[in-house]
C-alpha cells in the first residue's frame, strides 16, 4: 500500500470516528440506491481527485428577518433552573415528566442526542438504580444502562435475586439516569446541564418513592449529595438524600454510593468493592419489608 493511500485511509477513518463521537448516525439518504450508478463512472485519482463544486450559499438580504427561537441568546444557568421549575408545576406523573423533559428545550444536549435516555423498569419498585451521564449505547438504545455496564449491572442483580427486566414489566429494579441526553463527543459536563438535570431526577425520585436509590460513578454522587467527596470514599457508605429546594425531604431516601459498572472492567479491587454494597443493599432490602 502507497504512503498516499495509507494517509487518506487514515484521514477516511479519523473522519468517521469524529461523525460517530459527534452523534451522527446516518450517513446515507433516502436516494442511497444511486450508488450503484457509480460502477459506470471512472475513479478519480489519490494524487490528482477531480475538483468540488462548491455548495451554493444563499446570502439573506440586508433587511431579512431571523427566526426569534434561532436568533434568540442562550439561557443563563438562574434562568435554566428557574424555567426547570416552571415546565415541573403542574407534574405529578412519571409519564408527564418524561414528556416535559422530552419538550424542555433549554438544553442544546437534547438536539445533538439520538434518544432521550429516560427510564427503564418497574417504577413501583423498592431499588432505584441511577447512571450517571449517557454513552453511545445508552444513546443509542434509550435505556438508562446498555452495552457492558448494563451486563455487568445484571450479573450483579441477579446475584442478589433481583431483575432489571421482566416480561410482565415488574422487574425488581427501576433505573434511571442523570442527564437523560447523551454529550456530544462525550465531553463533560456544564454545571448548567448538570443543575437542570438534578431538578429533573429529583422529581423523577420523588414521583417513583423507592426505598434505596443506588448512585453509580462519581458525577452522579457527587450531584445529587452535593459534595465534593472521591467515589473511592463515598462507596459502601450510606447516605441521606437532600433535596436542594425541599429540605423536609432530608432522610426520605437511603441512598447507596457504588462504582459505576465501567470502572470495574480489568479491577478485580472494584469488582469486589462493587459486589460489597450489592450485598448490602440486599441486607437493607430484607429489613424494611
Amino acid at each position: 500500500m502507497s504512503d498516499a493511500i495509507a494517509i487518506e485511509q487514515a484521514a477516511l477513518i479519523g473522519a468517521l470516528e469524529f461523525h460517530i463521537d459527534s452523534g451522527v448516525r446516518d450517513f446515507c439518504a433516502d436516494g442511497a440506491e444511486d450508488m450503484y450508478q457509480w460502477g459506470n463512472q471512472a475513479p478519480l485519482s489519490i494524487n490528482n481527485p477531480a475538483p468540488r463544486p462548491l455548495p451554493q450559499i444563499e446570502i439573506p438580504a440586508a433587511d431579512a428577518s431571523f427566526d426569534d427561537e434561532d436568533s434568540a441568546a442562550p439561557l443563563g444557568k438562574s434562568e435554566l433552573i428557574a424555567a426547570a421549575h416552571k415546565a415541573l408545576e403542574n407534574v405529578d406523573s412519571i409519564a408527564a415528566l418524561k414528556t416535559v423533559i422530552s419538550k424542555f428545550d433549554g438544553l442544546s444536549i437534547q438536539k445533538t442526542a439520538s434518544n432521550i435516555v429516560f427510564a427503564e423498569g418497574n417504577p413501583d419498585a423498592p431499588l432505584m438504580i441511577i447512571n450517571e451521564i449517557p454513552q453511545n449505547d445508552e444513546d443509542i438504545s434509550g435505556q438508562p444502562f446498555a452495552g457492558s455496564a448494563r451486563q455487568i449491572l445484571d450479573y450483579a442483580l441477579q446475584g442478589i435475586g433481583l431483575e432489571s427486566q421482566a416480561s410482565d414489566n415488574k422487574g425488581s429494579v427501576y433505573m434511571s439516569s442523570l442527564l437523560n441526553w447523551r454529550l456530544p463527543g462525550n465531553r463533560s459536563p456544564q454545571a448548567s446541564e448538570i443543575a437542570v438535570s438534578r431538578i429533573f431526577l429529583e422529581k423523577h425520585i420523588a414521583l417513583a418513592q423507592p426505598k434505596i436509590v443506588l448512585l453509580l460513578g462519581n458525577t452522579a454522587c457527587k450531584t445529587m449529595l452535593e459534595c465534593k467527596t472521591n467515589i473511592n470514599k463515598l462507596r459502601g457508605n450510606w447516605q441521606t438524600l437532600k433535596f436542594a429546594n425541599d429540605p423536609d425531604t432530608a432522610d426520605d431516601y437511603l441512598i447507596m454510593p457504588s462504582f459505576h459498572p465501567s470502572a470495574l472492567a480489568g479491577s478485580a479491587k472494584n469488582k469486589k468493592l462493587f459486589w460489597q454494597d450489592i450485598l448490602a443493599i440486599k441486607s437493607k432490602l430484607n429489613t424494611l419489608k
